[in-house]
């Protein structure tokens, strides 16, 4: 931070284009000119996201924070000029960040920082830093780091609270056990190399575990497969390798001559026993997608940090949505993705809701991308066109998958480019 230093922002709704500038400089104070008393939680939100930039280590100190409001719902150019000259007459060395505001704001701004030779920059997200003399003699603007640097180091966190959703957002740590992840591997291994037989499976899975229906097993449920084995057929020998990554995981066991069984503990009453198979089951029929979008999001080229399970704190949604989501940072786009995963095509009713929900997490310029673990040919084309309407990113399967989150092998990817997570 420069103890002398002095920035002078323009607020409008817009708010990751003042909070870099301040990230990049370091100043010692900032002072936010606003036109009326409603941008104020801006305001808010920047100092917010700075704190957190300082908690983690991209800033030094949080700067003095100033705000002064123009009281006008529209300043004219010559209202905007005197704010700011009255700032310059305090403040001779302070840097202009004309970004924010309207354009009669960043107009007057300009012309006051003219009249007193300062140094003006505008905030190019998500390209670039850019800065021009305002007049004859005015000193050349550098900054001691580029704006794609610096968004290499923010996080989802960072970006959420700029947009005022820090506080309005819950989420789980994101780590899973490396049984968790070999399975995985295996569950989207088979899913690519044999779709049919996954959804031959998964079928299966939910009429032994549920008869077939969805919420809270039964007695009638835990009777039947505590007495039966899963009626694997013809096809155990196919999805051996996902029984067996399954077993590590402690939620399948083998009894040898008698075939598989779900893990259900006999521990415990009917309840816990209930809860124990509800999660059993959510775990071999969806979860092991979620797990590997997971582990391709930690080798991701494309994002760089995401959080896992991410839900809205007021936000009253249907029950296949909470568990299954992914917030995600693009420094080279400098906006955040959710991620939805379904282990099959999704309705047009759950695309459309995703729609909501992404705004809900990350404000109107968060992206959307639904990945799906597999589908048939006219599935996938059905899927593609509802996707492209809806202006959300499409993955279907491991190859697209892989693709769209730029993932390398193993290989290939350095540890310091591996994605974290919270």
């Amino acid at each position: 931070m420069s103890p002398f230093l002095t920035l002078i922002q323009l607020i409008s709704e817009q708010t990751m284009q003042n909070v870099l500038p301040i990230l990049a400089l370091q100043p010692a104070r900032v002072i936010s000119v606003q036109s009326t008393q409603k941008f104020t939680q801006a305001v808010t939100n920047i100092q917010s996201a700075v704190g957190l930039a300082h908690r983690d280590g991209i800033v030094k100190a949080v700067p003095n924070f100033e705000q002064i409001v123009v009281n006008s719902d529209s300043p004219r150019i010559e209202e905007t000029r005197q704010v700011v000259a009255a700032i310059y007459q305090k403040h001779p060395e302070a840097i202009l960040n004309y970004t924010g505001g309207t354009k009669n704001m960043s107009i007057g701004a300009w012309l006051a920082a003219q009249a007193a030779g300062a140094r003006a920059i505008y905030c190019d997200t998500p390209r670039e830093f850019l800065t021009e003399p305002t007049g004859e003699g005015t000193r050349e603007m550098t900054f001691p780091i580029t704006l794609p640097e610096l968004a290499q180091k923010l996080t989802v966190e960072i970006v959420l609270a700029a947009q005022g959703l820090h506080e309005k957002c819950k989420w789980k740590e994101g780590g899973q056990s490396p049984e968790n992840e070999a399975f995985g591997e295996i569950a989207m291994e088979l899913a690519h190399q044999d779709h049919t037989t996954m959804q031959r499976l998964r079928n299966i899975i939910r009429m032994h575990g549920l008869n077939g229906k969805s919420g809270t097993p039964t007695k009638e449920d835990l009777d039947r497969v505590d007495q039966n084995p899963i009626p694997l057929g013809d096809l155990e020998s196919k999805v051996r390798p996902f029984l067996e990554a399954a077993k590590q995981c402690d939620w399948l066991i083998e009894v040898e001559g008698s075939g598989w069984f779900f893990n259900v503990r006999n521990e415990g009453g009917g309840k816990k026993r209930r809860q124990i198979l509800k999660s059993i089951i959510m775990h071999l029929e969806g979860d092991a997608f979620e797990i590997y979008v997971q582990i391709c999001l930690k080798k991701s080229r494309r994002f760089t940090h995401y959080f896992h399970s991410v839900q809205p704190k007021s936000a009253s949604e249907t029950p296949d949505f909470g568990e299954t989501d992914f917030l995600a940072f693009d420094p080279k786009e400098l906006s955040l993705t959710l991620i939805t995963c379904k282990s099959s095509p999704p309705s047009l009713e759950h695309l459309e809701s995703v729609l909501a929900r992404k705004e809900k997490f990350g404000g109107r310029f968060t992206k959307g991308l639904l990945c799906v673990m597999g589908a048939d040919q006219p599935q996938k084309d059905k899927l593609k066109m509802q996707t492209r309407l809806l202006g959300l990113e499409l993955a279907v399967g491991k190859e697209e998958i892989i693709s769209v989150l730029q993932c390398p092998s193993d290989a290939d990817i350095p540890p310091e480019k591996v994605a974290s997570s919270h």
